[in-house]
């Protein structure tokens, strides 16, 4: 036989005072609203609070989190990682991580954890990457006085006449001349009536020209491959 409710209204639980009972169960206790003393509001079961199971709306555990960061911060400030060097502490927070406000080296300001500064994944604002990537491509794309990225393109340049690159109309003489260039010298194809045997030429020279080049440095340089084929650029 189930007992008599005992109404709590009114008393207190360590920093919750009960104000209101609900109508809600939760495995088969009473739900009861409860007024935090940090003024925040929460639904407790009467159990958990004659147990002492709650005695805040959480406000306790995130007091106790804080005190435990504060009591393991260390102030970087005027320590430098990389490039970077901590000006001030901001009162942002990430994961739990103090945020700091960083000068780089390169005169922009940037922000980083405790953490991404002390493990050095973060030494600064970007620009270090940058230039990574910048030589990274340089090696990659620029190869023996050869641009990779353009003669392994298709695309045309916007001043291109004919529909097929490296031919061009002679105007004079209504005419196909076709051209190749490679590491950095130009190869004459011939000159056309027709602009069908003109593109037969180019399209020829690429394959005996450009195929065997692109097929050893594809071979020796697998990780341009990605790049190379976002590469924009016109052809030659």
């Amino acid at each position: 036989m189930s007992g008599k409710l005992v109404d709590i209204t009114g008393q207190t639980f360590g920093r919750l005072k009960v104000v209101a009972i609900t109508d809600k169960r939760k495995h088969g206790q009473v739900v009861w609203v409860c007024e935090c003393e940090c003024g925040n509001k929460c639904e407790v079961t009467g159990n958990s609070l004659r147990k002492g199971d709650t005695k805040s709306c959480g406000c306790i555990n995130r007091e106790q989190i804080k005190s435990y960061s504060e009591k393991r911060f260390i102030d970087l400030t005027g320590q430098t990682f990389g490039r970077l060097t901590v000006i001030e502490k901001t009162e942002k927070r990430s994961h739990g991580q103090v945020v700091w406000k960083c000068l780089c080296e390169c005169g922009n300001t940037h922000d980083a954890t405790s953490r991404n500064l002390i493990r050095e994944d973060t030494k600064s604002c970007g620009c270090l990457q940058t230039e990574h990537n910048s030589t990274f491509r340089e090696n990659l794309i620029y190869v023996d006085n050869t641009e990779v990225h353009k003669i392994s393109k298709r695309n045309l340049y916007s001043n291109n006449t004919t529909g097929v690159r490296g031919v061009y109309l002679i105007k004079s003489s209504n005419m196909y001349r076709a051209y190749i260039y490679f590491k950095k010298k130009r190869y004459s194809l011939g000159v056309y009536s027709k602009l069908e045997d003109a593109k037969k030429a180019r399209l020829d020279a690429e394959k005996q020209i450009y195929g065997e080049f692109l097929e050893w440095y594809y071979k020796n340089h697998p990780s341009a491959v990605k790049l190379i084929k976002g590469e924009g650029g016109g052809a030659v």
